[in-house]
Order: C-alpha cells, then structure tokens, then sequence
C-alpha cells in the first residue's frame, strides 16, 4: 500500500544534459542543406522511435506494424514498413548502438536521425498529474508542443515529468513514456485515449510468459492510493515511479523487479 508523498525536490524533467546528432539520411542517403531545409517546414507526418544495440532492436515487427498503421491514419496510404526500417538499418551500419527516430512525411520521404545511445532513470520518477490528452493518441505524430510544455511545467514545480490525466479523471501517459501500475500481484495498464507503446505491447506480450499477469482496464486518479506501485516504459527501459503528486510508492518492487528483467530479455531482431 502506498504512503503519503513528500514535497518537489527539484529535479529537472528530463534533464539529459546536451545531445547531438550524430548522422542523418533522407530516403537511404545523406541529404544536402536544401533538403534539410525543405524538411524544416514539414510538420506533418509520423515517427516511431528505437533502441538500437549492435544494430538490432526489440519489438522490429510492432515497428513494422505501427508505421503502417500510421501511415495509412495520417496520408490514407499504404507504406512497407519493412522498407523503412531497411533505411534504418542502413543508417545505423557506422553506428551500431544508437537512439534512432524515424520520421515519415509525405512523399513518403523517410527520415533517420541517428543519435547517441540512451539510458533510463537510474532514480525511481515523481511525476505530477496535469489534465491533458494527447491528440490523435493512435498516432506517434510530429505534433509535440503539448508534451514539451506539460513537462516543462512539472519540471518547474521539481518533478521528472507530468502525468496526463484525461476526461473523467483517467489516468492516461506521460509526455515520453507508459504507466503501468501493480495490484494486488497483476499488471494494469490504463486505457483510454494515449500512445501504446512499443515497449507497453512487448510488456504485454512477453510478462505472462514471465509469470507476471497482465491486463488493461481505466484507472482513475482517484484509485492510485490504493494500487501497490507504479512504473513507466518506453525504448529505454522500465523505471519505477516514486511519486505522483502527493501519493508515494516503496522504491523497489518485486513484480517492478520482474518487468525490468522481462524487458531486458527480450531478443532484439537485426534492422538489416
């Protein structure tokens, strides 16, 4: 059973320091200034994101899945995800352990950014509750001003980041990652209008096998005093959450535990 929480500590969210990009094609090739330039304006389209580690991914099939299925949301056409991710195969090859973002727009023109590797929290998160809903949530989309400016805010009030809570008092995601949450031994992901997450379907797929029950279902703010803990996953991992707003959870738990090493356990597929 959780405990009260204590006040902001002043942590910044998602203090990650400086990043540069380290390489970036455009359809299969490195681009010159005026295509960059050209891309600047494009403000429209959609993106998955990836882990990349010896130039292998987890997850490579609802990579696939989720540039498809976008793809047709966003432009009303058909697009080989498989090609895509060919491209970003062969963006990787000189960079093999990387953060690599993928971003179709129309045309389709594919672009691989190719970034520094990333690492989880190594601290348990606090994140405060803020009402908001992402817009076209089945989408991973360009549009990311709502995210940037709810996590700006809670990192002002000395969070790690802001947790959405939509209509009806349902709790949604944060700006980059998944909650989950544990009762009573299960797994519960909220449903409601947010991203599923590559990492969140991988959890979903591969934890059963791992003796951890999962299932969805709404969950109210109202509820978390009573639920057992809570974590966030995206590309970079599991992390446990310590806090939401005034409502505190141990910072090590034994299913946590499990979902950490569930994840890390999952085989990565080749992008090439």
């Amino acid at each position: 059973m959780p405990r009260r929480g204590r006040g902001a500590d002043g942590r910044a969210w998602r203090d990650r320091g400086p990043r540069s990009v380290t390489y970036v094609e455009v359809d299969g090739v490195v681009p010159d200034a005026d295509t960059l330039a050209r891309l600047l304006h494009r403000g429209y389209g959609h993106v998955t994101a990836l882990q990349v580690r010896g130039g292998a991914t987890r997850g490579l099939d609802l990579h696939v899945d989720r540039l498809e299925r976008q793809h047709h949301t966003v432009f009303g056409e058909l697009l080989d995800g498989e090609r895509v991710l060919r491209m970003a195969g062969h963006a990787v090859r000189d960079h093999p352990d990387a953060s690599v973002r993928v971003v179709v727009t129309e045309g389709p023109t594919v672009t691989v950014v190719v970034d520094d590797p990333a690492q989880p929290p190594t601290t348990p998160q606090r994140l405060l509750t803020v009402g908001a809903e992402r817009q076209v949530p089945e989408v991973k989309h360009l549009g990311t001003f709502m995210q940037g400016y709810q996590g700006r805010r809670a990192a002002a009030a000395g969070y790690d980041d802001a947790l959405f809570v939509g209509r009806g008092g349902r709790v949604l995601e944060t700006t980059i990652w998944n909650v989950g949450f544990v009762e009573d031994g299960t797994v519960v992901f909220p449903e409601g209008a947010l991203l599923p997450g590559i990492t969140m379907l991988l959890l979903l797929r591969h934890a059963p096998a791992a003796g951890v029950p999962v299932t969805s279902r709404p969950v109210r703010v109202q509820e978390l005093v009573d639920l057992d803990a809570a974590f966030l996953c995206n590309s970079w991992g599991v992390v446990p959450v310590a806090e939401v707003d005034d409502v505190a959870w141990p910072a090590a738990h034994p299913v946590v535990d499990r979902l950490v090493a569930t994840y890390r356990d999952v085989p990565q597929d080749p992008l090439s």
